[in-house]
C-alpha cells in the first residue's frame, strides 16, 4: 500500500504516514463504489484501534481507530473520499489491507455477485428513468425480434440484447 503524500496546494486534514487502501471520487464508476463498500465491509473502520503516540509527542498517547475514511472537497470531481490504515495499526490490520489491495491487483473486482447485483439495480433505475420514447427508441435500437414492442412498454421486459445495452451504459 502506498502511503499517504500532501498534494501540493492542498490545506485539509493530513495523514501523513498512513496507508491509502482506496479512494473514490463523486463521479467513480459503479466498480470503484462496489469496490468500495466491500472494503468498507472487511476493513470495518472504527472496529479495531491503537495507540497514535507517534505524532503527539507532547500529549497522552491517544486511542484512534486503526481504520478510518475521510473525505476532501476537490475543484475538479466535487469530492475525493479515503480508505485510510494508520501507520500504528497492527501488523493484521495492515496484512489484511493488503491482501484485499493484491486481491484487486489481479482481478478488479472484489465481489462478482456483489457487483453484478448493483449492475442490475443501475440498470432497472436506468429504464426506469427513461421516457417511453428513450424506450421504444433503444429498443428499436437494439431489439431481438422475439420480444415485442408491446412487452417492453410494459415495463422492464426488453429483450437480452437491450438488457445487455442498458447493463453497458450503467457499468461504464
Amino acid at each position: 500500500m502506498e502511503k499517504w503524500k500532501s498534494p501540493s496546494e492542498y490545506a485539509g486534514f493530513d495523514p501523513v504516514g498512513d496507508y491509502v487502501l482506496y479512494a473514490r471520487t463523486r463521479d467513480s464508476a459503479l466498480i470503484t463504489n462496489c469496490n468500495w463498500d466491500e472494503l468498507v465491509k472487511a476493513m470495518e473502520p472504527g472496529k479495531a484501534e491503537c495507540i497514535n503516540a507517534k505524532r503527539y509527542p507532547d500529549t497522552e498517547d491517544v486511542i484512534v481507530p486503526a481504520v478510518y475514511t475521510f473525505s476532501a472537497g476537490h475543484w475538479a470531481c466535487g469530492w475525493v473520499e479515503y480508505l485510510m490504515v494508520r501507520a500504528e495499526a497492527s501488523q493484521d490490520v495492515i496484512d489484511k489491507a493488503q491482501a484485499l489491495e493484491d486481491a484487486l491487483e489481479g482481478y478488479p473486482i472484489l465481489n462478482d455477485s456483489a457487483y453484478y447485483e448493483k449492475v442490475s439495480e443501475a440498470s432497472q433505475e436506468y429504464w426506469d428513468s427513461m421516457s417511453m420514447a428513450e424506450k421504444v427508441s433503444t429498443w428499436v435500437e437494439h431489439k431481438d425480434s422475439e420480444t415485442s414492442l408491446f412487452a417492453v412498454r410494459r415495463g422492464y421486459d426488453a429483450d437480452q440484447c437491450v438488457q445487455e445495452y442498458i447493463e453497458r451504459c450503467v457499468s461504464e
